[in-house]
């Protein structure tokens, strides 16, 4: 493999867990990430291709279970959800808290493992999580986050850290970030990285955008924070290539303490209210803004690093495909305008159909991969015509960063009988070596709009352009994809591992937590009328 340039590919492949176990008077919520790890084999004379899955005692595992009060509801709950909760053990159900750790939990792994020496570096990073789903779910949380003012080794960490985060990944060949209207200040950030000061008529030059649509800019709010501006020259107001290492090393000192050093009080920060310092729990918008540093670190990782980093989402309900991307591309002209009528509910519920019914259609496939920012653009129409908007109108998932996709690993037909395994979501972090060519080209489409400005995604064509990225990714999940398990066909084999090994550690973890109940159970103070009364009844 050229792009690898080793004949042994090592592989990880992570999957998670959690619970909530409600108890009296707390839950303790539980979360782990498991990761298989493995290898494939490429000779080359002759041509030969191996998948080797390492022993149980090289996979690794993290951790964490944490104890919070129902009278601490206050602080993890969502404020949205406050008038329909009805108690404080609602409260702390519908934050999903746990589901968070969960995330972050596989992140941090999935970091770690990017992080680590060259010799057990992994060169493809399996992830059973929509990975761009991950990065959209968590950003724009800045405003709710109320981390800031948490010590960071002899300082705080701040505001203005949080958007210099935000900012991040960094990758000049993808041309990430880019200098779309409504975010054009990450662009700044980039520029400013590794320089105290641009000169403004350099910047124009650079980027053809005019000098009073910069100044307005720089009169936002964010940009305010992060810089000074004479009308010459742009400054930075602090070093913004120290702020993001301290960003990342705060994720990472959490991290360690609440899954592997087990540390409950890693969940609790001190904070002033009325003039009096108290500790406060975590909030599920404080846990997403770790994910959100997690996996924008996790990106830098792996084009550092070379690593193939992918996402498969199976039993996806959306029309990210169908809807989205195809009615945005029908709407721009670059696709034609075929005549439908109704659409099965799903993206994999109208790909599973047509598969079925196309004989000649072989496995593994898959669709023409589409930018990430798909999923929150799409085509909307009033009585004054026909628009593209995002989420809101306003919200667009970063693009250029992951490439999707669907597809199928397991299709046979035999007669009038046809055996196939579900169609499947693949994320795919798009990279410099292989998809340069998708971001500088003139037949990339410009969506444009008085609220978006112009955004440029990535552009895959259709099957009549080669996509070296997504042939690769799709070669080596079908080597991963063994089909030995029954109830998984067509999916791949060490994901489903790492679900076992996921569900394994949750059994043993939930018979240490209900365990803990035992000095409870015994004092019938502490269990409730209707416990009492129901349990003199059996």
């Amino acid at each position: 493999m050229e792009y690898f340039q080793k004949s042994e590919l090592n592989f990880v492949a992570i999957d998670g867990t959690c619970s909530a176990d409600p108890f009296k008077d707390f839950m303790v919520f539980f979360a782990a990430a498991y990761g298989v790890r493995g290898k494939i084999g490429i000779e080359t004379d002759p041509p030969k291709l191996s998948y080797e899955r390492w022993s149980m005692d090289q996979d690794v595992s993290i951790v964490s279970y944490i104890p919070v009060p129902y009278a601490e509801s206050g602080d993890i709950s969502d404020v949205s959800f406050e008038n329909f909760a009805v108690d404080d053990a609602s409260k702390i159900n519908l934050s999903h808290i746990h589901t968070r750790l969960m995330e972050l939990s596989e992140i941090y792994l999935a970091y770690q493992m990017a992080s680590a020496s060259t010799l057990s570096t992994p060169q493809i990073i399996l992830m059973d999580r929509s990975l761009s789903g991950v990065l959209m779910s968590t950003d724009g949380y800045l405003s709710a986050v109320r981390l800031f003012g948490h010590p960071i080794g002899t300082r705080q960490l701040v505001f203005r850290d949080g958007l210099v985060a935000s900012a991040h990944p960094f990758n000049d060949r993808l041309s990430v970030p880019t200098v779309k209207k409504f975010a054009r200040w990450k662009f700044l950030v980039k520029e400013l990285d590794s320089k105290n000061e641009i000169q403004i008529e350099e910047l124009i030059q650079k980027t053809n955008i005019d000098k009073n649509k910069w100044a307005k800019t720089l009169n936002e709010t964010y940009a305010r924070e992060l810089f000074e501006y004479d009308g010459f020259k742009i400054s930075r107001k602090f070093d913004f290539a120290a702020s993001w290492f301290d960003t990342v090393r705060f994720f990472e000192e959490f991290c360690d303490r609440l899954f592997h050093r087990r540390e409950a009080e890693a969940l609790l920060y001190p904070v002033l209210e009325n003039g009096h310092e108290r500790l406060r729990w975590m909030s599920p918008e404080d846990i997403a803004f770790l994910i959100n540093v997690g996996i924008r670190a996790l990106i830098e990782k792996c084009w550092e690093k070379r690593i193939l980093l992918i996402g498969i989402v199976k039993d996806s309900a959306t029309k990210f495909f169908s809807r989205n991307y195809i009615g945005v591309m029908r709407e721009l002209g670059h696709y034609p305008q075929v005549p439908v009528k109704y659409l099965p509910w799903t993206d994999r519920s109208l790909l599973e159909g047509l598969a079925y019914q196309l004989d000649d259609l072989s496995a593994p496939w898959a669709t023409v991969e589409f930018d990430s920012a798909y999923m929150s653009l799409h085509v909307e129409e009033d009585e004054k015509g026909r628009y593209i908007r995002g989420h809101r109108g306003l919200l667009v998932n970063q693009e250029r960063l992951f490439a999707r996709s669907l597809g199928q690993f397991y299709k046979k037909s035999s007669g009038s009988k046809t055996l196939m395994g579900h169609v499947v979501f693949l994320d795919r972090l798009l990279d410099p070596y292989f998809d340069n060519q998708f971001m500088n080209s003139d037949s990339i489409p410009t969506i444009s709009s008085d609220v978006l400005g112009e955004i440029q995604p990535a552009f895959f064509g259709d099957n009549t352009v080669m996509n070296y990225g997504q042939a690769t990714v799709m070669n080596l999940l079908g080597i991963l994809t063994r089909n030995l398990f029954p109830e998984v066909i067509g999916y791949p084999d060490p994901l489903h591992k790492a679900d076992w090994g996921a569900k394994s550690v949750k059994r043993r973890v939930d018979r240490l937590i209900q365990s803990s109940e035992i000095t409870f159970r015994i004092n019938p103070l502490n269990q409730k009328f209707r416990t009492l009364r129901d349990s003199a009844r059996r």
